[in-house]
């Protein structure tokens, strides 16, 4: 017992040898020369010797290489009975010392034994012949070759058996291998692989795994059979396992004391696992991706049968594995090619988005610019030298310069917009667009879209993304004519875009910031406003930030005369009449006049007084100012009227009669506001001016 202790012992210890030996040595990966790492010969002879085998054969021809030869020796008499055998004839055979030797030739075989003429030739049998075994195994499938020799004048015979069951095994391997993954791929193939590897194989358990890291250092399985079934997946670190060795693309064989040799490998012991195989799975490369092992409670002899069916498997499964790798290669390019596609087709969008967007704006800006164009307002068209003017030109002249937000008041038609255009030109915004837009004269439910801009499908009519009137002067000057009519809503949106310089489009969901300077204007009283209501106090105050407030032209009679020669100037270029200018007549009618609807209406009256006059002298009458269409910023004037009053009351009651005469509609083509030829804002002003409601 202690003698086969120190041999178990001493082979342990050459293997674990063998193992570090392999793990400091790198060397070249090849099927073609695998390394078996098995316990060396002459102790595993010894150890064989010490437990299983029968005695040692005395006859001098019982030489080592006759005792240890692969195949079965029969040496026979002349009578054709065992005279001698070596180990693999009486573990072939399943007879012992006893039994085997004297035993007749003929009884050593299954059906008819292979003939030996007494005196004939060498020969050879069929391969046909069957190997009777007495374990309750089948019979080997065996052929034999047998010569004869003279011994001491005695005829003797060798018979030299060779079993060709590998053959039968390997050829059975093929069939498995090819049936049984013939229409699988993948995952499924290598649990077929494993489940017909271990049945060819002849042992409990089989997997396949792969290296899941380029160190190697972590694998993971994708089939395990257990014998009876697949056992579930599992993920490991292959350092200390027996299949570290299979990284350097050897075939690592481990005949017996596998727990022994890896005694941290917890599943070995528990599972009492002592024999294993394990051969690398290559790609075209030489690169080493996986490996397939076999492993069992017995010990595992490396046999050429094992060997073979052993590379069967591999060659098959690692051209399996090398195809699901560039199955996955292809994927990652497909999902990498479809990512770089949505990628790609949302920067074209954007990219479009962002084209549709500035082409509308600069398709806004080329309109307000050939509007500008078409006005040809200049700082110089402020004429006049009344005192209350030229304060109003200083103020402006100060504020320019700066940030501030300005709110122009006065009458209509003093000039609140030739102000506004002033200040933008003289501050550091000129050389960026100044936008106007009339907040009266705009729908309410249209009023954030003009100001904010709207996207494509926000409402009814929204076909396409707009900019608002606050992108469009982004950098520039936004001018809000006639502030005062904004509905309450809006001007809580106006106030966060003065205090935050941010808003949204209508339906949109981005924040736009803008750096805008805000110039308002208004002929209300916005304090009245306020008290009753109808305008935000928070956004007077932000608007209010600097007041100018324009005097009415009645307060300024003596700037009459140089404005009514400017606008003649400007009326006589657009007419063929050689008219030099107005008579006395003229100028003092002119200056005598309260002009209501001030620069507006004095311009309107000198255009109407050019149409009419016949000579190089314009004679204004009377009825000259007064209009068949009035306009309700014009007020309307008698032939001679004599007070601001009578002017109001004459007023008033054209207004009155429209509003009846069109059952009280203000807009619209039938509307009053159409008929007296003025804005539907100014009218309701009018209305609320002078009380007038419907009864």
């Amino acid at each position: 017992m202690n003698t086969q202790e120190n041999d178990k012992s001493a082979a342990i210890e050459a293997l674990k040898r063998e193992i570090n030996q392999r793990r400091k040595r790198k060397r070249t990966p090849s099927l073609n020369h695998p390394i078996s790492l098995e316990i060396d010969q002459g102790i595993l002879s010894a150890w064989r010797t010490a437990n299983n085998s029968p005695r040692h054969l005395k006859h001098a021809l019982h030489h080592e290489a006759f005792r240890e030869a692969s195949e079965a020796i029969l040496i026979l008499d002349e009578r054709l009975r065992v005279i001698d055998a070596n180990y693999a004839a009486f573990e072939w055979t399943g007879l012992d010392e006893a039994l085997l030797i004297g035993a007749p030739w003929e009884q050593l075989f299954e059906g008819q034994a292979p003939a030996i003429e007494p005196l004939g030739p060498s020969q050879q049998s069929s391969l046909n012949v069957l190997l009777k075994k007495t374990d309750a195994q089948a019979p080997l499938n065996v052929d034999v070759s047998t010569s004869r020799f003279t011994h001491n004048k005695s005829t003797r015979y060798v018979s030299i058996i060779h079993d060709v069951t590998i053959h039968d095994r390997v050829e059975c391997a093929l069939r498995l291998v090819a049936a049984g993954t013939a229409h699988a791929t993948g995952e499924s193939f290598f649990k077929e692989c494993v489940k017909n590897l271990a049945q060819a194989t002849g042992v409990k358990w089989a997997m396949a795994t792969e290296f899941t890291d380029d160190s190697r250092d972590q694998a993971r399985t994708f089939a395990v059979w257990e014998g009876d079934g697949f056992a579930k997946d599992f993920s490991y670190e292959t350092s200390n396992t027996p299949c570290e060795l299979v990284l350097d693309g050897h075939v690592c064989h481990f005949e017996n004391y596998m727990k022994d040799l890896f005694p941290l490998e917890k599943e070995l012991v528990e599972f009492d696992i002592n024999s294993y195989r394990g051969t690398p799975l290559f790609n075209s490369k030489g690169e080493v991706l996986g490996h397939l092992a076999i492993y069992d409670h017995q010990p595992l002899e490396e046999t050429p049968e094992l060997v073979s069916i052993m590379q069967i498997f591999t060659a098959r499964a690692s051209a399996e594995l090398e195809r699901m790798y560039a199955d996955r290669a292809l994927e990652r390019q497909r999902k990498d090619l479809a990512h770089q596609v949505k990628t790609r087709t949302a920067e074209i969008e954007r990219a479009l988005a962002e084209v549709e967007s500035l082409k509308n704006r600069l398709a806004e800006e080329n309109l307000f610019l050939r509007n500008e164009i078409t006005r040809t307002h200049k700082f110089d068209e402020i004429v006049g030298s009344d005192p209350k003017l030229m304060k109003v030109l200083e103020d402006v002249s100060r504020v320019a310069a700066t940030e501030a937000t300005v709110l122009v008041t006065g009458e209509s038609g003093t000039g609140k917009e030739l102000i506004a255009r002033a200040i933008h030109q003289h501050s550091d915004r000129s050389d960026k667009p100044i936008i106007q837009i009339n907040c009266g004269a705009i729908s309410p439910s249209l009023v954030e879209s003009e100001l904010f801009g709207h996207m494509k499908g926000a409402f009814t009519g929204a076909t396409e993304n707009r900019p608002g009137r606050f992108e469009l002067a982004h950098g520039g000057t936004l001018f809000l004519d006639e502030v005062g009519e904004l509905p309450l809503d809006i001007q809580v949106k106006l106030l966060r875009v003065l205090q935050e310089g941010t808003f949204q489009r209508v339906g949109g969901k981005d924040t736009i910031k803008v750096d805008v300077r805000i110039v308002a204007a208004t002929n209300r009283t916005l304090e009245n406003e306020v008290a009753k209501g109808s305008f935000r106090e928070d956004l007077f105050y932000r608007l209010n930030t600097f007041p100018i407030h324009l005097p009415a032209l009645r307060e300024r009679a003596s700037d009459i005369p140089p404005l009514a020669h400017y606008f003649l100037e400007r009326i006589k270029k657009k007419t063929a009449k050689p008219i030099e200018g107005f008579s006395e007549q003229a100028i003092e009618l002119l200056r005598t006049h309260t002009w209501p609807g001030n620069i507006r209406e004095l311009k309107n009256v000198v255009e109407r007084a050019v149409i009419i006059s016949d000579g190089p002298l314009i004679q204004v009458r009377h009825e000259h100012l007064r209009s068949d269409h009035p306009e309700c910023d014009s007020n309307v004037i008698t032939k001679s009227p004599r007070t601001f009053d009578d002017i109001a009351e004459i007023e008033r009651n054209l207004i009155t009669d429209t509003l009846e005469a069109t059952h009280w509609k203000i807009e619209g083509a039938n509307g009053a506001a159409k008929r007296l030829a003025c804005a539907p804002s100014t009218l309701r002003d009018r209305m609320k001016r002078y009380g007038i409601r419907k009864s």
